[in-house]
């Protein structure tokens, strides 16, 4: 998995604890030595419960750098467009038939008569 994924660390998370295999196997894949922070498993089994309880894989700090970085892409600036132009104006909507509530009151006085 490692040499296919090309990644120097590797992790196995798991509900049921690892076997006497899996064990030989996650040992046999070596240490990742950093130049800074000492070395480290390259394969690391860890079951749900142990991450629960608070153990947490080992790695190097936040700084160095164990992947790959995605090559940076920038858009030409004509492509960039809304921020600062000015707000273009709602559409007209059309009128729906029936009664205007924006310039009579919602109820009328002849409502309050037909009710009593």
């Amino acid at each position: 998995m490692l040499e296919r994924e090309r990644a120097q660390l590797g992790a196995f998370i798991s509900l049921k604890p690892a076997t006497r295999d899996m064990m030989k196997e996650a040992i046999s894949a070596g240490f990742y030595e950093s130049e800074f922070y000492g070395n480290f498993p390259k394969i690391q089994i860890l079951t749900i419960e142990e991450l629960l309880a608070g153990r947490k894989l080992l790695y190097p700090e936040a700084g160095a750098a164990t992947h790959k970085r995605a090559q940076r892409q920038t858009k030409a600036r004509t492509e960039q467009h809304g921020l600062f132009h000015p707000p273009q104006p709602a559409p007209q909507q059309s009128r729906l038939p029936g009664r205007d509530f924006s310039t009579t009151p919602l109820l009328d006085d002849s409502d309050d008569d037909a009710s009593a």
